[in-house]
């Protein structure tokens, strides 16, 4: 792991400080506080982009197909960017709060991850390509596009407070590396990199650092770095968790971040301060939740309390909680390893206010993962059914939510455990787009009107435990697996997940 001073980009970094704190235009003193929060949500209140109020506390859903992700404020609060599978195709969104939406992208490849910059007038977002991703800014009406980026996989771009660089992840040559981009293009310099799995950076509200999740110890925590000088430090050194998707609050005071520890069944939103002390829930409890951005609002006198993170207010229609899974045997890999899948939901059109992308990463977190979320009450890559079903679990690659080369996705692999005789193990794949493209007994994909999965037996009867399919080469997209296993006894469990070859 290397951790660089940033040269060249001093002048940038200083003034993004001094936006955090600047004066209005008639003179008075202005103070940014901490707004609504915005994020994905699936769960009993249903499935899209969810608005947390600043004042009570309440959830709302503001909208949702499901298809919409990694959603992003504009910065008076008016709109929302996000990106959406809607069309077919990812694309970026931007959707009003009176009701109006609009496609801003076109890319045949597709485009995600929006963020506004802090005037509002521009919005950086990914660009995927067939062999990788750019970093590109266009203006918030989708015009004037402008790549600032030509090497690797890029993915993740977030704003500095004054809107004079970009923060963003690369990975290329099997190394992953946080950098900072001038919004012209100019200065794109290395921040942090080495051989860890790096993720969603982002600045601090007053541009002196930037925030990001690295891997260590077989799990993800929050860490920042500080520009001036490379110093870096962990936030979060949470046992069987991992913290991912770090967001700085507009006031300077706390971090929203998503979390999932070992035994629970979801990602969740949670904020806590700088220091990652005091941390409070911020989605709801019994729901997957991700992909959040917090909303900054100008005030000339400002309280001089400001209340955060009220309590959530708890819907008494909302069912019970979901029984916590067993945890898995030694040596496999925990469900809250496992990033949560986006639902299927094959709308042919967006609604306003229902488009949805899986993450740049698809959960999520995502990236670039982001990551792609999941149905209710099941989290990707693991079981479902109760404590006498089978156990399945996939091994190898692919994982849920991750990015592969075509040649390092050659085999589908995976593992099943039962007290009972084991009756069959099912499998599905299928490449998204239109048309949907489906597994094959060959391990070749072929098109089909429908796209729901298609089923295959790959373990029958078996004193075996283990079974595989091998796959011809992939092309890039978006990818569903899905497993079903089913005992002697009728038992059964299941799992399914996304991917991406690029």
């Amino acid at each position: 792991m290397s951790i660089k001073r940033i040269a060249g980009l001093g002048a940038t970094i200083a003034s993004a400080a001094l936006a955090a704190t600047a004066l209005s235009a008639g003179g008075a003193s202005a103070a940014t506080m901490n707004g609504d929060i915005v994020f994905w949500q699936d769960g009993p209140r249903g499935t899209g982009l969810f608005v947390r109020s600043a004042v009570d506390g309440s959830i709302s859903k503001e909208l949702g197909s499901g298809l919409e992700r990694n959603p992003s404020w504009s910065p008076d609060g008016s709109s929302i960017a996000f990106d959406s599978l809607a069309n077919g195709t990812r694309q970026v969104f931007r959707w009003y709060r009176d009701g109006r939406a609009r496609v801003l992208t076109a890319d045949p490849v597709g485009a995600a991850d929006p963020d506004f910059s802090p005037d509002g007038d521009s919005i950086a977002y990914v660009r995927d390509f067939v062999n990788g991703s750019d970093i590109t800014t266009m203006t918030a009406e989708g015009d004037d596009q402008h790549r600032l980026t030509d090497t690797g996989t890029n993915s993740a771009p977030s704003y500095s407070p004054d809107g004079a660089a970009i923060t963003y992840l690369r990975f290329h040559d099997d190394r992953y590396s946080i950098r900072i981009v001038g919004a012209d293009g100019a200065s794109d310099q290395e921040v942090v990199g080495g051989v860890a799995e790096l993720s969603e950076p982002s600045f601090t509200a007053d541009g002196e650092h930037v925030l990001f999740s690295e891997m260590r110890d077989n799990q993800f925590d929050l860490k920042r770095v500080r520009l001036v000088d490379g110093q870096a430090e962990w936030i979060t050194a949470t046992p069987d968790a991992n913290e991912r998707q770090p967001v700085h609050a507009p006031d300077g005071s706390r971090i929203l971040f998503t979390r999932i520890t070992l035994g629970e069944q979801n990602y969740r939103i949670y904020s806590s301060t700088i220091e990652g002390q005091d941390v409070r829930l911020i989605s709801d409890a019994r729901s997957v939740a991700v992909d959040a951005d917090w909303l900054g609002v100008e005030v000339a006198d400002p309280p001089q309390a400001d209340p955060v993170d009220p309590p959530a207010a708890v819907d008494p229609n909302d069912p019970p909680a979901a029984p916590v899974p067993l945890d898995p045997p030694a040596g496999q890999l925990p469900p809250a390893e496992q990033a949560p899948e986006q639902p299927d939901n094959n709308n042919p059109a967006p609604a306003p206010g229902n488009n949805n992308p899986a993450p740049g990463n698809d959960p999520a977190p995502v990236p670039g993962n982001n990551q792609a979320p999941q149905r209710p009450g099941a989290g990707a890559g693991q079981m479902q059914g109760d404590s006498i079903a089978p156990r399945l679990v996939m091994k190898g690659k692919p994982k849920a939510g991750k990015r592969y080369p075509a040649a390092k996705v050659k085999r589908l692999k995976g593992k099943v455990r039962d007290n009972a005789a084991m009756g069959s193990v099912k499998l599905g794949m299928k490449r998204l787009g239109k048309p949907c493209r489906h597994l094959r007994t060959n391990g070749s994909l072929k098109a089909a009107k429908k796209c729901g999965f298609k089923m295959r037996t790959v373990l029958r009867g078996s004193a075996s435990t283990k079974f595989s399919q091998k796959l011809q080469r992939l092309q890039s997209g978006r990818y569903k697996l899905k497993a079903v296993a089913v005992d002697a006894a009728g038992n059964k469990s299941q799992l399914r997940f996304g991917f991406r070859i690029k």
